[in-house]
């Protein structure tokens, strides 16, 4: 038991010592020279800016948002085979995995007809504006005010 106790002492003794020592160590000990960096010259004028040429707009503001955007109104063209259809002046090209409901019923495009009203969920896209869902038959303002009174 005494012999125990005593190695405990000089261990918690020489503890702080041998820290040290490791500490010392790894600081003199400098990096490889492969792994040593050189300093970068920072020119003191910035780059010159690249011109646009007359009409065409700059990459920047042709981002298109990543989230999705409504639009509400009737159609007014309508062509199933293409996948195309506009609504209110807005043209639309259901993308491929595009879906439309007809009084909550998926259904085929060919099932919409031109005076219907429809919300559209739609991203712009760079070729038009690619229409994910379509659902048929929105209540109006109007249908809205008159059950009200």
């Amino acid at each position: 038991m005494k012999s125990v106790l005593l190695l405990v002492t000089a261990v918690i003794i020489a503890a702080p010592g041998l820290r040290a020592k490791t500490n010392q160590d790894s600081a003199s000990s400098a990096p490889p020279p492969a792994l040593r960096a050189e300093p970068v010259q920072i020119p003191d004028e910035p780059l010159p800016a690249q011109p646009v040429p007359e009409g065409e707009i700059p990459v920047k503001a042709r981002r298109t948002p990543t989230r999705a955007l409504d639009f509400k109104g009737k159609i007014e063209k309508l062509d199933a085979e293409a996948g195309t259809f506009t609504v209110d002046g807005k043209a639309f090209v259901l993308s491929k995995h595009g879906k439309v409901y007809v009084d909550n019923v998926r259904k085929p495009l060919a099932d919409l007809k031109v005076g219907n009203l429809v919300a559209v969920t739609y991203f712009e896209k760079t070729d038009g504006n690619q229409a994910t869902q379509v659902i048929k038959g929105y209540p109006s303002k109007e249908k809205k005010k008159k059950k009200k009174k």
